[in-house]
């Protein structure tokens, strides 16, 4: 059996075998939806699992097309559209889009391994809002300048701005009074999401590199105090300033994260300016954007254009990961379970993972199944 190994976190054979005499068969079970399902037992720790135990599919009771799933969530169907197509409960697409998620999330940590991670970086922030626009939210995003890949993201709350009618004032205050939205959430977690970026650094030597890097931002004020707090930026990375005011062409460094905005907007549901569907939870927004972001990096060509021509160039590709090494990757991931405690993620990478993004003073008594967590 290839890339068995024993489901137990603290079991020594955690980890994938070589052989196959730390186990014994352990007899069957028929599902309905998969059949005869074979179990075993492992020799060290007792614990029994089966072939389901390491399938994406781990725990459930219909079976989903992953890829027509990714295909429709990219192309702006709303949940409802796509529970009608799959004739299925809208509770168990989220369940699917998070499970993409997550093994969205293991492929691109594996992928990082041969991430050179040499080019200027583009970082800017993404509003939109879940649940109300009485919640809005900042997600950071941060891409390379010449190859337009996705390296990392961050969640923030924020609080609602903008013109309001003296009802929605009162309205703010009152939700507030539940919880308010911190003032020093997006420099949080624009430090940790460029702390991720100084770790991919280290992992390729670039940090002995005499020459620096630039950081493009905009003009946003808690970016600098964040790069205050992190040891060694200055070093390696020279900060450049840029109006977002102005014309958001090619020829504008905030170009890259500009031009995966427009994406997100033109291929998202949860973020088309009319606000006709939009994210009812940030823990399924969150997923939802990482499930994007892995077709974005791996799937989807760099530009459409060329794509026509033939060339089927990736932003991963682009950023220096070979194509077989890419191919093998997600073949290796896809369809799988992955396993939190084998994958390397950044602080705002795990919280995606186990689902615990929530908006101020609204903390909804979700439950994450244990599997989730091992």
């Amino acid at each position: 059996m290839e890339n068995i190994c024993c489901p137990n976190p603290k079991c020594s054979h955690f980890h994938a075998q070589d052989d196959d005499s730390w186990f014994v068969r352990y007899g069957t079970y028929r599902s309905k939806t998969f059949g005869i399902v074979h179990r075993f037992r492992c020799r060290t720790c007792g614990r029994t699992f089966s072939t389901q135990t390491f399938s994406i599919d781990y725990y459930v009771k219909k079976r989903v097309d992953y890829v027509k799933l990714l295909q429709h969530l990219n192309s702006a169907a709303g949940l409802l559209d796509i529970s009608r197509f799959f004739n299925l409960r809208v509770e168990t697409i989220e369940n699917r889009l998070e499970r993409i998620a997550r093994m969205g999330l293991a492929i691109e940590a594996a992928l990082e391994e041969h991430l050179p991670c040499t080019e200027n970086i583009t970082a800017d922030g993404f509003e939109t809002f879940s649940y109300s626009q009485y919640y809005p939210c900042h997600i950071n995003t941060f891409v390379g300048s010449d190859s337009e890949y996705v390296y990392t993201m961050g969640f923030s709350n924020l609080r609602r701005k903008g013109r309001m009618t003296p009802e929605q004032k009162a309205r703010r205050a009152e939700l507030e009074k539940q919880g308010r939205a911190s003032p020093s959430a997006i420099q949080k977690s624009f430090r940790i999401c460029t702390g991720k970026i100084l770790q991919l650094s280290d992992k390729k030597g670039v940090s002995g590199s005499k020459e620096k890097r630039i950081f493009y931002t905009d003009e946003h004020r808690a970016y600098p105090l964040a790069f205050r707090k992190l040891p060694g930026f200055r070093e390696r990375f020279e900060h450049v300033q840029i109006s977002s005011k102005k014309p958001r062409t090619v020829y504008n460094k905030l170009f890259p994260s500009n031009y995966f905005h427009r994406f997100l907007r033109m291929d998202l549901s949860d973020h088309a300016r009319e606000t006709l569907q939009w994210a009812k939870c940030p823990s399924a927004l969150m997923a939802r954007m990482e499930a994007y972001r892995f077709a974005y990096n791996c799937l989807q060509p760099r530009r459409v254009k060329a794509s026509r021509s033939g060339d089927w160039t990736t932003h991963a590709e682009a950023a220096g990961i070979p194509r077989t090494i890419m191919s093998e990757t997600i073949n290796k991931f896809w369809g799988k379970r992955p396993f939190l405690s084998k994958t390397v993620l950044s602080e705002e990478e795990k919280k995606t993972w186990k689902c615990q993004w929530t908006n101020p003073g609204r903390h909804v008594g979700r439950r994450i199944p244990n599997y989730v967590l091992v």
